[in-house]
């Protein structure tokens, strides 16, 4: 990079973005660009090694090291207006050539991709914009969380709260609520159709029959949109609502499901007294009916692999997790089949990595389990085998204070490997691991807090 950052732009705006400075240590030459989805349209690639602003002109300079504008592609191969060496690319997978403006489009036309939709969508707060704000206002304190009863109560009570600043919140709420509620998230809306907008959430009750509206939303988002499953941050009803949900979600849809997040309740710094509350116990009527779990901040990744194994995988319980704050520890989350979804730079690789070895093809074995083939010979560092025929996926985590020398103790038998074939080796993973070799008796470096994801395999 000449610059500070690498930085990928579509349709002239900045789509995303990676601070980095300086050059490559690997070569370019035999790279890939990879452009995969479904229905989307290429008018145009440009790599250049000048900053790009949006607006600039898609044409060739002095700074461009490619430019194609696909106007050339014969036979599934592409011939730029501009390459630094080489003779263009090869085009894979289904396309189509339109015509667009001066030039052409190159679209591309795959198969839809086996990705659904999560909505946020849930209560515990209500936007100030909501139609039948006044008319939830007429009910009391039934529907909004109030700590005064604004028909009963006496003048001097009111006055007062209003002379302390209470409830406080943003001044909307102030001037037209006045008392009787309690101010919950602000939201200032991005540019556009919404403009200078404010969401200025209410606090909600935790029941009330507003509960019976949420549910008829979620039925007609369903059936009326893409949307086919649900993101809930905290949970904001009992286990009764819960199971309605799940209901109505499975009747339009048996293919949805329900991703729950959730930070760690035990001591939130902006508490003054901390409710000392696990999230996994306390969320635990719901577990029947969520499908991922993704814990969340403030949680500790450097306590001991019970930690994790109960408060965070959601392993106990039947479900499947992700790491949140910081990213999470992608050697740890391994051994718990999790990842730190966006937040780590390391996931699409961790991916790559499950989709070259094919992990949705086998058996998962975590280190807890008598019948795991792999363990190390220290007992804070950790093993769990994803085994499959021919081959098996061994993800080492260290809880180690210091950097450690170990060696695998593998149940031959049980992988169905032969030892006198195999090699071990650990697969470039950027952000994790570079590629090494090891064999399975030899001694294998793991530095304090890190550890190795290794394939296992015979030598053909």
């Amino acid at each position: 990079s000449w610059g500070e950052r690498f930085a990928i732009y579509v349709d002239g705006k900045l789509a995303a973005q990676a601070p980095h400075r300086g050059t490559l240590q690997a070569p370019l030459e035999g790279a890939v660009i990879r452009l995969e989805g479904s229905g989307f349209g290429v008018q145009s690639v440009h790599l250049r090694r000048r900053e790009f602003r949006e607006g600039d002109l898609i044409q060739p300079d002095a700074d461009t090291l490619l430019l194609d504008t696909f106007s050339r592609v014969t036979e599934g191969k592409t011939y730029p207006e501009r390459i630094s060496q080489g003779e263009g690319g090869i085009l894979r997978g289904k396309y189509e050539i339109r015509p667009a403006g001066d030039g052409k489009e190159l679209v591309f036309t795959g198969e839809p991709m086996s990705v659904g939709v999560n909505l946020y969508y849930t209560v515990r707060e209500l936007t100030n914009h909501v139609p039948e704000l006044w008319a939830l206002r007429s009910l009391g304190d039934e529907v909004f969380v109030s700590d005064v009863d604004i028909f009963n109560a006496p003048e001097a009570v009111l006055r007062a709260q209003q002379e302390k600043g209470l409830p406080g919140g943003h001044p909307w709420l102030k001037e037209h609520l006045v008392s009787g509620y309690q101010p919950a998230w602000l939201q200032y809306l991005e540019p556009g159709k919404m403009d200078g907008a404010i969401d200025a959430a209410i606090a909600t009750q935790g029941l009330s029959r507003w509960h019976n509206f949420y549910l008829e939303g979620l039925r007609f988002l369903m059936e009326r949109t893409g949307v086919d499953g649900l993101y809930l941050d905290g949970i904001g009803y009992d286990r009764e609502i819960m199971k309605r949900v799940y209901r109505v979600m499975k009747r339009v849809n048996p293919n949805s499901r329900i991703d729950f997040h959730s930070g760690d309740n035990w001591s939130p710094p902006w508490l003054a007294e901390p409710p000392l509350s696990s999230p996994a116990n306390e969320y635990m009527e719901h577990f029947p009916f969520i499908d991922t779990l993704w814990f969340g901040e403030l949680y500790d990744y450097t306590l001991p692999p019970d930690y994790w194994l109960v408060e965070v995988s959601g392993i106990p319980f039947g479900l499947r997790a992700d790491m949140l704050q910081d990213g999470g520890n992608p050697y740890r989350g391994m051994i718990y089949g999790m990842t730190g979804r966006e937040r780590h730079p390391s996931t699409p690789y961790v991916w790559q990595l499950w989709d070259d070895f094919g992990i949705q093809d086998a058996e998962m074995l975590g280190y807890w389990r008598k019948d795991c083939p792999a363990h190390t010979d220290h007992p804070d560092v950790l093993a769990t085998v994803y085994r499959k025929p021919g081959k098996a996926l061994i993800a080492l985590a260290s809880w180690a204070k210091e950097d450690v020398q170990v060696r695998l103790q593998i149940d031959w038998q049980a992988l169905g490997l032969r030892p006198d074939r195999c090699r071990l080796a650990a697969p470039l993973v950027l952000h994790v691991q570079p590629p090494a070799t090891f064999s399975p008796d030899q001694p294998i470096p793991v530095p304090a807090g890190k550890g190795w994801l290794l394939v296992l395999e015979e030598e053909q």
